[in-house]
């Protein structure tokens, strides 16, 4: 479960489990809890398990830490996104959101509240910097 949690590289975050992989630049390193980067044209703070040697770097969201919200309605640490695929799969709803650079990511939501949103609708989908790790291309 560390390794699910906290994946030190591309390899690991992929292979272990679901995750989405964002193409990201560094923008700003304060040691490995204070990461800002950008993904989309938007800043996000996150977290490294290594030291990164190079700008170029990919975020790991996994889809059940993710939260969906309705665009312009996030508390921050945020990206737009357009929801592009619903699927509906019994005790969860995945969503396929497409970001303003063309880059996509899977967002599960869980329990009832899940199927709230529409294909083609705007969403803001928040991110816990706790939860999110940024590892070397």
């Amino acid at each position: 479960s560390n390794i699910y949690a906290n994946p030190r590289t591309l390899f690991a975050a992929d292979f272990i489990g679901s995750a989405n992989l964002l193409a990201a630049r560094v923008l700003e390193q304060a040691g490995n809890d204070g990461i800002r980067v950008l993904v989309a044209g938007q800043p996000l703070q996150a977290r490294a398990e290594a030291a990164l040697p190079q700008p170029d770097v990919h975020l790991v969201a996994r889809p059940e830490s993710i939260r969906l919200r309705p665009a312009g309605q996030s508390l921050g640490n945020c990206l737009a996104g357009q929801v592009r695929r619903k699927q509906y799969l019994g005790n969860r709803t995945s969503y396929r959101i497409e970001l303003a650079d063309a880059q996509q990511l899977n967002v599960d939501r869980f329990g009832s509240d899940g199927d709230g949103f529409h294909e083609g609708q705007p969403v803001s989908l928040e991110f816990d910097p706790a939860q999110l790790r940024v590892v070397a291309q």
